[in-house]
């Protein structure tokens, strides 16, 4: 702002929209994914484990019942945590657009990490989680963190098996490419519900992939915006369809 207009109107400063900030989602996503990946290299072995104690106390429990799940019982997975209770928390259907970056503050807090004011989580896809909350055991999440990780590391050349991913508690295909997709949207698609439905009524795809193989078929690119940028638009055609049956 010119010394002319601050003088002119006798304050030391005017508030500019330009110091209004929005961030997008997977630029804060990619915040939690750092915090995450230094827990696992950490100590790979009791990662649930760190993750369920630091974010076990009373300002991130306020804002998180769903922990509350977690915390005792005699399955093997109570009060073990893995990353994708994080990013599936994150992305409630349930939640508002405020109670989502409460949530999310809440998590960064537990680590003195820097907050967000406003997120922007247009094209984000937001599915029901209820059962991806749930507690898993210990072996199931061991083999998720050792795939974040992987994916973390190395992107879409990581060792994906859709068959494992079958037999973790709480997880089908289409949640886990949710995952893959919240983690590194330059490298995953998500094939949530409308996204699959955009793409087979553009004959990309006949039916959901039901393999890793077919559904690695799918990313032509790499470290791109592509793939953000077909979830985004399939959410939107929903939604303009959903207002358009309103209407009539």
């Amino acid at each position: 702002i010119s010394g002319e207009v601050v003088k002119l109107y006798n304050v030391e400063s005017l508030k500019d929209d330009s110091q209004y900030f929005q961030v997008d989602w997977f630029d804060v996503y990619s915040d939690v994914v750092k915090i995450l990946v230094d827990i696992y290299n950490s100590d790979p072995v009791n990662a649930s484990k760190y993750l369920y104690s630091k974010l076990n106390n009373f300002d991130f429990v306020k804002k998180n019942e769903w922990i509350a799940r977690h915390e005792s019982g005699v399955m093997k997975g109570y009060e073990y945590i893995d990353p994708i209770h994080i990013f599936a928390s994150f992305n409630d259907a349930s939640l508002s657009v405020k109670s989502r970056t409460s949530r999310i503050n809440s998590f960064f807090q537990c680590f003195e990490a820097p907050l967000f004011e406003s997120i922007s989580f247009a094209g984000c896809p937001t599915p029901i989680v209820q059962t991806t909350l749930s507690p898993r055991n210990l072996y199931t999440q061991k083999e998720i963190w050792e795939v974040f990780s992987d994916v973390s590391t190395r992107h879409q050349s990581a060792n994906l098996n859709f068959e494992q991913v079958k037999e973790w508690y709480g997880l089908r295909i289409p949640m886990f490419t949710m995952f893959l997709f919240w983690i590194d949207s330059e490298n995953f698609l998500s094939l949530d519900k409308n996204t699959t439905e955009f793409l087979k009524k553009n004959e990309v795809i006949n039916s959901r992939p039901e393999t890793s193989t077919q559904y690695l078929t799918l990313l032509k690119e790499k470290d791109t915006d592509i793939y953000r940028e077909i979830v985004s638009l399939a959410i939107g055609l929903q939604s303009e369809s959903s207002l358009k049956e309103g209407v009539e």
